[in-house]
């Protein structure tokens, strides 16, 4: 890396502090090459197929990385069934655009810049212990695993766009997204109401095949298990 000076001498000793002492290269001593392979290994994370929150954290490489896909393993723990409104106004709309634009959800209103002077994304909200709370019905999970799941989440939350429009607004059929139901019609029907809460803004007996379609979901889902 040779010398260092300026602004960059504060993040190179910072980095230098963060990555410890170990030889990564395996020539005998600690320099600027190890440093050089384990900030590779921080930000080219790679996350198993099969994620396991429960597996302790490794400080040859994290385990953690993309979070695409890491949800569709749930359809083999349980039946999913999502409804789905084409005109949901905020699901369709409001919801995408937070995605797309305020994601990094840096500065005022979400808009800002990631970059030295921010440091959004050493800083993300809610990544504190007091998180653990979340995580107190799985008592085999270390302090150091813990952290790290909070962390992840913390990412998705703050950090990483989606990579696909909404669920409740997708109208295509998709083998990976459980049992699909077309509430597009009973929506349509709540003229001057929010379509996004149109089961519970209209009246009862507008809505109240919607209700029977939800129930004959819930009776085939407990059938089949």
């Amino acid at each position: 890396m040779g010398s260092v000076y300026g602004c960059g001498a504060i993040y190179y000793n910072a980095w230098k502090a963060v990555a410890g002492e170990a030889d990564l290269d395996g020539d005998g001593v600690h320099d600027d090459s190890d440093l050089e392979i384990a900030y590779v290994r921080r930000w080219r994370q790679a996350r198993a197929d099969v994620w396991e929150p429960n597996v302790e954290p490794s400080s040859q490489l994290p385990a953690a990385g993309p979070w695409i896909g890491i949800f569709a393993g749930n359809l083999n723990k349980a039946r999913i069934t999502n409804t789905y409104n084409v005109d949901d106004p905020v699901v369709g709309t409001a919801w995408h655009l937070h995605q797309t634009l305020q994601k990094p959800g840096v500065g005022l209103f979400e808009l800002g810049s990631e970059g030295p002077t921010t440091q959004f994304w050493g800083s993300l909200p809610n990544t504190s212990d007091h998180q653990h709370f979340l995580w107190t019905g799985a008592d085999t999970i270390s302090p150091a695993a813990r952290r790290r799941v909070t962390r992840q989440w913390a990412e998705l939350a703050y950090w990483f766009p989606t990579a696909t429009r909404g669920m409740g607004v997708l109208e295509e059929s998709l083998s990976s997204c459980g049992v699909r139901c077309n509430f597009t019609g009973w929506a349509a029907k709540a003229e001057g109401v929010d379509r996004h809460s149109y089961i519970h803004a209209q009246p009862f007996h507008e809505v109240w095949q919607a209700f029977v379609k939800v129930r004959e979901e819930l009776e085939s889902a407990a059938g089949g298990q």
